[in-house]
């Protein structure tokens, strides 16, 4: 498998992984759109020969800190490591533009991403209510989630 930035033409792949990956609040195209062509922000993406299984995205908060914005593998390759590739390449690039905080939204009800953040070092630091418009599991809230990172 392999990590590398993302491209224009990899948008169409990227639009199915959303789709499959966030089947409630997946965003659109034209929000996709958006973040993936953000001047400020980076997306990477995780691939084989032949597909694109997964994506992450973060963009800038200041000078100091940026946000995720979306990470999605698609579910059928969950738990082969992809979400861990493209995670730690992120943190990395973002460690090697300067910044030393990474932070991050995560559903309340989502146990599964928050425990997989966790495993990557952040930590929760902030309850958010009505965080989200779409409910999801009978719930809007999120937890902000950080960590900080070192230049390497």
């Amino acid at each position: 498998m392999l990590v590398r930035f993302y491209r224009d033409s990899d948008f169409n792949s990227i639009s199915a992984v959303e789709k499959k990956a966030f089947r409630e609040g997946a965003y659109s195209n034209y929000m996709l759109k958006i973040m993936l062509n953000s001047p400020h922000g980076f997306t990477m993406v995780v691939e084989d020969s032949s597909s694109i299984y997964g994506y992450a995205t973060m963009e800038p908060l200041d000078s100091n800190s940026v946000d995720i914005e979306s990470i999605g593998i698609i579910p059928e390759q969950h738990g082969k490591g992809l979400g861990s590739l493209l995670i730690e390449a992120m943190e990395a690039e973002a460690a090697r533009r300067g910044y030393r905080e990474v932070f991050l939204e995560v559903r309340e009800k989502n146990t599964g991403a928050i425990d997989f953040y966790k495993k990557h070092g952040y930590n929760i630091f902030e309850f958010l209510t009505g965080y989200y418009t779409l409910s999801y599991e009978g719930s809007t809230n999120a937890y902000r989630m950080k960590k900080i990172i070192q230049y390497c």
